[in-house]
């Protein structure tokens, strides 16, 4: 037996049945999927998959997520930076836009 790591990282093209092979033909037996409400949906849909086609993969969910929107967790770690960050940056809008008259600060930021 032997052990090591694989880290990817995706947006979108989620596909169970691929992903499922794959897993298999690889003889990946553990699986942990960081992520936001996305990303833990999208594990729980590999799970009943390889549940279905009785495949022995055990999945584990890491919540992690700058909108802190994941059920039944107080807080996911990315969150805080996310938000300090950002006050960092809001902070620095209103040191400009008020140092002239008249000035204006525009933020963007991302996130829910």
């Amino acid at each position: 037996m032997k052990g090591g790591s694989v880290l990817k990282a995706g947006r979108g093209g989620f596909d169970a049945e691929k992903i499922s092979a794959t897993l298999q033909r690889l003889e990946i037996n553990f699986l942990f999927v960081i992520g936001g409400d996305g990303t833990q949906f999208a594990g729980n849909l590999l799970y009943e998959t390889l549940k279905v086609k009785q495949i022995p993969v055990s999945i584990v969910g890491v919540p992690k997520s700058i909108d802190n929107d994941v059920l039944f967790f107080d807080r996911t770690f990315g969150f805080n930076s996310a938000v300090a960050s950002a006050a960092d940056v809001i902070r620095n809008a209103w040191v400009e836009a008020t140092s002239c008259d008249k000035g204006v600060g525009i933020v963007k930021l991302m996130g829910r």
